[in-house]
């Protein structure tokens, strides 16, 4: 029986220096994944890096968005940070505070909030894969529009998960099995059958039978 995937992308957040592209993706109304792919747009010779996140990983992801807006106001109450904002140039002295990563040996993500002395705060999402070091690790900066449309993919993922009708505890499922392609910044649904090798093969036979047949009418015709 042929299974069908369906893939949401959901938004893109980051620079051309980094981005982030996140994917949600569907299997047969059964299981789930969250993918995102980091990487580099202005640097397409160097390789991205794909995370694979499972229901207890996109549940943690949440906690650390909401993590990072409790710090973000403790900053902001006492005075360290004004702004969310890039500064220009990108200043070595800046405060990091690690939030937490997610993920495991072949797709990490980490969350840190950078705060320079001049009270300017950015979101640091670094992603790697520690299993190989051949693949270098892509970092994303976030300033407030893009920390606000990162929130708006999480609520877009989020109504998926609503309106698909699937059973909660298998909704975010193991599956680890997906295949990267090109995103797009909208929560549209892109359909990907995996029953394409039995329709080849359909074809094949369908061709072989009008060949079949165009012979034995030529063989036909020389009799006569």
């Amino acid at each position: 029986m042929e299974t069908v995937s369906v893939k949401y992308n959901v938004g893109s957040v980051g620079t051309n220096f980094g981005q982030l592209t996140f994917s949600f993706i569907v299997q047969d109304r059964k299981s789930a994944h969250l993918q995102i792919y980091a990487h580099v747009p202005k640097d397409l010779r160097r390789s991205g890096v794909v995370l694979t996140f499972n229901e207890s990983d996109y549940s943690l992801f949440k906690q650390f968005i909401a993590k990072t807006d409790e710090m973000i106001v403790k900053l902001r109450a006492s005075g360290q940070m004004r702004k969310m904002r890039f500064p220009f140039p990108m200043n070595s002295s800046v405060a990091e505070i690690n939030l937490g990563s997610l993920g495991w040996e072949f797709g990490k993500l980490t969350f840190t909030l950078c705060v320079t002395p001049s009270g300017n705060g950015y979101l640091r999402l670094y992603a790697n894969n520690p299993s190989d070091l051949r693949i270098s690790g892509v970092m994303a900066f976030l300033e407030q529009r893009s920390y606000d449309s990162l929130k708006h993919i999480v609520a877009s993922i989020d109504a998926i998960i609503e309106r698909t009708q699937m059973p909660k505890e298998i909704l975010v499922a193991d599956n680890l099995n997906s295949p990267t392609t090109t995103p797009i910044d909208k929560a549209s649904p892109i359909y990907a059958g995996t029953g394409g090798l039995n329709r080849t093969k359909v074809i094949l036979s369908i061709i072989i039978a009008i060949i079949g047949l165009i012979v034995m009418i030529a063989a036909a015709k020389q009799i006569r």
